[in-house]
């Protein structure tokens, strides 16, 4: 999910303007207008508003009344102006609902929860009693749950209570945590603001601690501050493998420079090598069950097995975070389906990669991925299926319903996932003319010409066609054994020779290679770098010897 944090007034017309980047733009609704906010909505994006519910800045129209109403506790460190408060009174949550209520007229989505770091403070700072403390509590969680009556709440920071009311099975009143500072660390306060990396302890507790949040099922967050371009690759390299959803600042004044490089974002490439880690695997079901056990999920090895093959897929792309929520036991395929976010009425726009829910007589009983025109893929090593077709290419089911995830944009492509995609294109995985125009879409406009001038360029040279297909079989992505040779179809015996022949190039001098190399018998370019690799080469030494004879 592409994600943006803008909380200053002076940077309003910076999001106003970057809006349609984004998914999810979190904004203090104090400087938005009605008009603004459905501005921001107009673009796709979902808003939530600042709520600061364990402090106040003294720059809010309710200060004066706050701290008339001796509401105000000690001055909030590194923030001048700011205070805690005396979150566990009544009169508190008083005041917060009624800022809700302002805020919700606006026509926001929901709320980000600030502050809940009040629990950690009245507890190791203030030595507030058990007693006091358990109102406190209460008094968080009675917000939390008028709040989330009429939106979407996002808790930012505020780990203590979070891990409080997990361990409670009691965190039913919000669905998601924003974590700051997990890889970065703020050195200086003084906008706008000196980075580094984070501790290695304090790292490792954050990452404890949103693995505990992501049992619990809640989306997750990161907010990171950067501008170091080594570190802001860090961050979404590591959001990316997580699953988490990222923003990263290059300001201690949210909004004033948002650096996150969404390019590092699950695309549809990431989508297509984690499908061929599955597809047509006579592991398939074993290696979804090791996955979603290491991930803390309980899994029954029998039930909705089709949709945990589905989550084990986007897991293994970093895109778990596209698809919303999940349930860690799938008892039921409905159930399953509800917790994906899938359950759809309408099949317009089917596109590849994406969910799609089957069913008869109007009951889901089955959930696989489009890889393609009526192809679809859960990852069953099954070369006869229903009346003795494969479960790639299992026709007249009924489509119930599917998701188009917002993958983030492909780059262009280099000639290895073009020959790739192009011997995709030519086993009918696209379809033909104006659907084949159509599914190509997903990678972009100038990657699917280049696709299309690929199957061009080989279309009538078998020799060709079939080094491409070998190179895509090398690559993992057409299956293993018999599924491979009824994905290949008439190809097969071909590609499977062809294989045999770059293979037996393994075993000669480092010159002999280059050699090989320069007469064009490994390719150019990416596909070189991947064949060298499999035939045991170091592909940069082979180069270094085909530099020095050239």
């Amino acid at each position: 999910m592409r994600y943006a944090v803008c909380l200053e007034q002076k940077h309003k017309s910076k999001i106003l303007a970057a809006a349609g980047n984004y998914d999810l733009i979190v904004v203090d609704s104090d400087f938005f207008t009605a008009a603004e906010i459905r501005q921001l909505k107009s673009k796709g994006a979902k808003v939530l508003t600042y709520l600061n519910v364990g402090a106040i800045e003294n720059t809010r129209s309710y200060f004066a009344a706050a701290k008339r109403s001796g509401l105000l506790l000690g001055k909030y460190d590194n923030w001048p102006g700011e205070y805690w408060v005396a979150a566990q009174k009544a009169e508190w949550r008083e005041v917060i609902l009624g800022l809700a209520t302002v805020m919700r007229a606006k026509g926001v989505d929901g709320f980000w929860v600030d502050n809940l770091d009040i629990m950690y403070t009245a507890e190791e700072e203030y030595k507030w009693s058990k007693n006091v403390l358990a109102t406190l509590y209460t008094n968080l969680q009675n917000i939390l749950a008028s709040l989330h009556e009429v939106g979407y709440v996002m808790i930012n920071g505020g780990d203590v209570f979070v891990s409080r009311a997990i361990k409670a099975r009691q965190a039913g009143n919000f669905d998601g945590v924003n974590q700051e500072t997990v890889i970065t660390c703020i050195r200086d306060y003084d906008p706008p603001g000196k980075f580094g990396r984070q501790a290695a302890d304090e790292r490792e507790y954050y990452e404890e601690y949103l693995q505990e949040v992501r049992m619990a099922e809640k989306d997750i967050y990161l907010l990171e501050y950067a501008t170091d371009q080594a570190i802001i690759a860090e961050c979404n390299a590591y959001a990316k493998a997580k699953g988490y959803s990222l923003c990263v600042s290059g300001n201690i004044e949210l909004g004033g420079d948002i650096v996150t490089n969404m390019a590092n974002g699950p695309t549809v490439w990431d989508m297509q090598c984690a499908i061929a880690k599955f597809d047509g695997s006579p592991t398939a079901h074993e290696d979804t069950y090791k996955l979603l056990k290491a991930k803390g999920h309980s899994v029954k090895m029998s039930d909705a097995w089709c949709t945990e093959q589905l989550m084990a897929i986007f897991y293994t792309a970093g895109a778990i975070g596209l698809i919303g929520g999940y349930h860690r036991v799938s008892d039921d395929v409905q159930e399953a389906a509800d917790g994906l976010r899938i359950w759809h009425s309408t099949t317009k726009n089917l596109k590849p990669f994406c969910p799609v829910i089957f069913g008869e007589d109007g009951d889901p009983n089955h959930s696989e991925i489009s890889v393609g025109f009526n192809i679809n893929v859960s990852g069953n090593y099954t070369v006869g299926g229903k009346n003795g077709t494969s479960r790639r290419e299992w026709k007249g089911r009924h489509v119930m319903g599917f998701i188009t995830p917002k993958y983030s944009p492909m780059p262009a492509m280099d000639n290895y996932q073009i020959a790739v995609v192009s011997s995709d294109v030519i086993l009918g995985v696209y379809g033909t003319r104006d659907t084949r125009t159509a599914q190509l879409a997903v990678w972009g406009a100038d990657n699917r010409k280049r696709i299309q001038d690929e199957v061009n360029r080989v279309w009538g040279d078998e020799d060709k066609i079939v080094f491409n297909m070998a190179v895509a079989t090398i690559g993992g992505f057409m299956g293993k054994g018999d599924y491979r040779k009824k994905r290949l179809g008439k190809w097969a015996d071909k590609v499977q020779a062809r294989i045999n022949k770059i293979y037996a190039l393994r075993g000669k001098s480092n010159t002999e290679a280059a050699k090989l190399v320069i007469s064009g018998a490994f390719g150019n370019g990416a596909i070189r770098v991947k064949l060298l690799t499999f035939c045991g080469y170091n592909a940069d030494a082979v180069q270094k010897k085909v530099n020095e004879l050239v």
